[in-house]
């Protein structure tokens, strides 16, 4: 028999893409990669190498088949087909004095889109030339694959299996897995989930206005990052204050968000949160262990004026709440999810933002690695979105990363909104 009818028999896996996976596919094609790319920094002190870091993405191919996956067009439409080797993965690792700015390598990866067609993921390992067991290990993933919770998970896991490479026993940690099919996952679920305290949409549907920019074309705009990180102590006087308040850490984090927002566009604009939520925070029946135990969706949540220390603690109990009031209705996965047709969008920006907060980033038991932060960032050359903020609790600190796209958004006003960020936060522990 031939080789070519070797291949042929071997059938090799593939899958067709649904509803959100060619939403995605369009967004990243559309706009150069854009929110359709994700991207973990995690800064880790340790014995890390490449060659280490190799062996763990090998092995992880072996227990997430989506790793392998790359996108092919077909007559009828899009597919996942898992037969991409493990050589054409993008893992490299670079050498540095100390004098680049981390955020510089994270700019570069989000801003490099995948070539779909042969994977959907990579890794790049940043380590000081001097201190050589200090590291930074950036991981890129495409959303149709993961989302923001499987692609911070991914990152540890990776760690995970480094660990278990060096003591030659396996690590016990609780890992999600990188996502399958949103359609699948969503058929898993009760219906009870997406129909219970459905938001109609309505409300989320209403344009909230734009910040004009200039009108820059999509292949001239990159993602940019700034970060603060909260200091152990100031995070734990953070914590009991919401806790006396009874508001949770996120809502708090989006109360600063909102007021920051409203002093640097005007107090009496509603700023929209688009928040990436798991069902797991909806206490639903566990999912099985063959498929993802999360599914994040973006609840969109209308803010109203903030204007005093009353209002402020008030908006930050309700949102939670709020956040869970808006799940989606039972037909999610198949509604009509499509790419502007016009890439530029126009000269302006939308007055909304994303913002993800995770749950406390555990040490692995028993590991010699030291992980000191992460910083979470989507590319954002779609201009969906006027900022994307995400704070990964770890090692008691807070790390609070602001992304945006430039030159659309002004350095000069994205300095004066961190700034005022900070402020709020450091007022509001006062």
């Amino acid at each position: 028999m031939a080789p070519a009818d070797l291949r042929k028999d071997a059938r090799i896996p593939e899958v067709k893409l649904g509803p959100a996976e060619v939403f995605f596919q369009g967004v990243h094609d559309a706009f150069s990669g854009g929110s359709a790319i994700l991207c973990v920094s995690a800064r880790i002190a340790g014995p890390l190498d490449v060659q280490l870091v190799k062996q763990s993405c090998r092995k992880l191919m072996d227990r997430h088949p989506l790793l392998r996956a790359r996108i092919s067009s077909k007559t009828d439409g899009l597919y996942f087909v898992f037969d991409v080797p493990f050589n054409r993965i993008p893992i490299h690792s670079v050498f540095e004095l100390g004098k680049t700015d981390i955020r510089t390598f994270v700019e570069r990866e989000i801003s490099s889109a995948f070539d779909t067609a042969r994977c959907l993921w990579k890794v790049l390992l940043v380590t000081d030339k001097v201190k050589l067991d200090k590291h930074y290990l950036i991981v890129c993933t495409h959303r149709a694959i993961s989302d923001p919770f499987c692609t911070v998970s991914l990152v540890r896991e990776m760690l995970a299996v480094c660990v278990e490479l060096l003591s030659g026993r396996e690590c016990e940690v609780s890992l999600l897995p990188v996502s399958p099919s949103f359609e699948q996952i969503a058929a898993s679920i009760p219906e009870s989930l997406f129909s219970e305290g459905a938001s109609d949409g309505k409300e989320g549907d209403a344009a909230a206005g734009r910040v004009p920019c200039p009108d820059i074309p999509v292949n001239k705009r990159n993602t940019r990052i700034r970060s603060h990180t909260i200091k152990p102590e100031r995070l734990k006087e953070l914590k009991v204050l919401s806790r006396s308040e009874k508001a949770t850490m996120r809502g708090t984090l989006a109360a600063v968000t909102v007021m920051a927002m409203q002093k640097q566009l005007g107090e009496n604009l509603p700023i929209e949160v688009h928040t990436p939520l798991s069902i797991r925070k909806l206490n639903m029946p566990r999912i099985g262990k063959e498929e993802m135990r999360c599914l994040a969706y973006d609840a969109r949540i209308r803010s109203k004026r903030i204007a005093d220390r009353p209002g402020f603690w008030s908006f930050a109990r309700d949102y939670e709440a709020a956040l869970l009031a808006s799940a989606p209705s039972g037909d999610w996965p198949a509604r009509a999810l499509k790419v502007p047709d016009n890439p530029d969008q126009g000269p302006g920006l939308p007055l909304s933002c994303s913002l993800i907060y995770a749950n406390e980033i555990r040490r692995i038991p028993k590991s010699p690695f030291t992980i000191e932060n992460f910083l979470l960032v989507r590319g954002l050359r779609s201009a969906d979105r006027l900022m994307f903020i995400s704070a990964m609790p770890v090692q008691g600190s807070l790390p609070v990363t602001f992304a945006y796209a430039s030159p659309l958004l002004d350095e000069a006003w994205v300095d004066r909104f961190v700034k005022t960020f900070i402020h709020i936060l450091e007022k509001t522990i006062k």
